[in-house]
């Protein structure tokens, strides 16, 4: 068993503790509003699963980096198209090392509007979109890799 001395109060869970990055963006403006959205799908991802504790300090469990690597928009496509690359790297605390990489997974929106508003806003659900996919998959990677 990779983890054998869970952390009491946890109920037997695995610790998970996240950072967020952003990489590369069209707009640096977007980028405050780019880690809000992030961290809120990622501590909604971990705390939704019964399998996980969110904490903000791993000692027995794993610690994620989720990183955007790039988020561009396409304004030669009609309407324009806004892509998001994003990477998770997990990596096991407190036990056998262990770890893995999710990604980069990508995916895209088109704005319908040019409105820098509009834009901002279909990038936040797009980056959010990847994430919510990526975590339900990360977790059951986390789940096994504890057994």
């Amino acid at each position: 068993m990779l983890f054998n001395n869970p952390m009491a109060g946890n109920n037997g869970n695995l610790e998970v503790s996240f950072k967020t990055e952003v990489k590369n963006v069209f707009d640096k403006t977007l980028t405050s509003g780019l880690i809000e959205t992030m961290n809120k799908k990622m501590a909604e991802a971990v705390k939704g699963s019964s399998k996980l504790a969110l904490v903000p300090k791993v000692t027995n469990g794993f610690l994620l980096t989720v990183s955007l690597l790039s988020l561009t928009r396409d304004e030669k496509k009609k309407p324009i198209e806004v892509k998001a690359q994003i990477k998770i790297t997990a990596i096991a605390v407190g036990g056998t090392a262990k770890g893995f990489i999710a990604g980069p997974t990508g995916g895209s929106a088109d704005s319908g509007n040019p409105d820098k508003k509009a834009i901002a806003g279909r990038a936040n659900q797009v980056v959010g979109d990847i994430i919510e996919s990526m975590m339900t998959k990360a977790v059951d990677t986390m789940a096994k890799l504890a057994k």
